[in-house]
């Protein structure tokens, strides 16, 4: 297969996995990962350079998937992405579409008709022209590890034929992106050891995830915003509705919280010109089970 090839053909199989965050679902879209790196030609001739490296103490088991190709120097570019996805809720009747992107193609009918209307305008122009695929994953998170995977095997192929190639690749793949990132907190142990046991320079990482397009200009970013993940667990004080002002209502001192931070410009922070985006809630409830 040639690059196009290889790159849709990763896309169609990891998109059918539905590794939906904190599921056990998401150790199958690894063990695809690490089974496609692993019948690579040069992982064939070094089986020793790719695995699924663990995290440690992870309830349901999950693991990071890598590659390693070594080319001539210490010189490294990581590839890196998630593998898990957010579900698929808001495609209610249509959620058999979501892991499957031939089946968008195929739609006629009253389904097509249906599916058309659960677009937002531009979108439904995008899947009109015939030149976008549709389904969860697609062109986020598994379509630049298929594109990550197909460029490892392109570029091991070539260290194979004695090309003398400057430089390595890292191919890594981490779960929890989309929750609280035990992924890539748990691979940090993996990094080390690669960069220790062969001597890496990790000098440059790119994040295969999708680029932006803010009025026909893209948008490239060249840092990383980050996750502090901060808890604030407010506890009130119980009173009967009719007597309100006895209590304490939790829910109000955490809203409270939230107007004083959403989005509050005194936390963008500066870096050599470049302004960080300001901190959002992810998350509000109430925890009580009951009345």
């Amino acid at each position: 297969m040639d690059l196009r090839e290889c790159i849709y053909h990763h896309l169609k199989e990891l998109v059918a996995i539905p590794s939906i965050s904190n599921t056990k679902e998401e150790s199958l879209a690894a063990d695809y990962l690490a089974k496609s790196l692993a019948e690579q030609d040069y992982f064939r001739a070094n089986p020793g350079l790719c695995g699924q490296f663990p995290i440690e103490g992870d309830q349901l088991g999950r693991t990071v998937a890598y590659g390693l190709v070594r080319g001539n120097g210490r010189r490294t570019v990581i590839l890196t992405g998630h593998y898990d996805v957010v579900d698929t809720e808001e495609y209610g009747e249509f959620r058999k579409y979501a892991y499957d992107v031939e089946a968008w193609k195929n739609a006629s009918g009253p389904e097509l008709e249906g599916l058309l209307e659960m677009l937002t305008p531009e979108a439904r122009a995008d899947f009109c022209s015939s030149e976008w695929l549709f389904g969860r994953g697609v062109n986020d998170m598994k379509g630049g590890l298929a594109v990550g995977l197909a460029v490892t095997g392109w570029f091991g192929g070539r260290v194979l034929e004695g090309r003398g190639l400057e430089g390595n690749i890292l191919f890594l793949s981490v779960p929890d992106e989309e929750a609280y990132s035990a992924g890539m907190r748990g691979a940090v142990p993996l990094f080390v050891d690669l960069a220790r046991r062969y001597d890496l320079d990790y000098a440059c990482l790119l994040d295969l995830e999708p680029c932006f397009d803010e009025g026909g200009g893209q948008q490239v970013f060249i840092g990383s915003v980050g996750k502090m993940l901060p808890a604030v667990l407010v506890q009130g004080a119980k009173a009967h509705v009719v007597e309100a002002f006895k209590g304490l209502n939790a829910v109000g001192v955490l809203a409270r919280l939230f107007l004083e931070t959403e989005l509050a410009p005194e936390f963008a922070e500066v870096c050599e010109g470049e302004l960080c985006p300001p901190p959002t809630w992810f998350n509000l409830r109430d925890r009580k089970e009951g009345y």
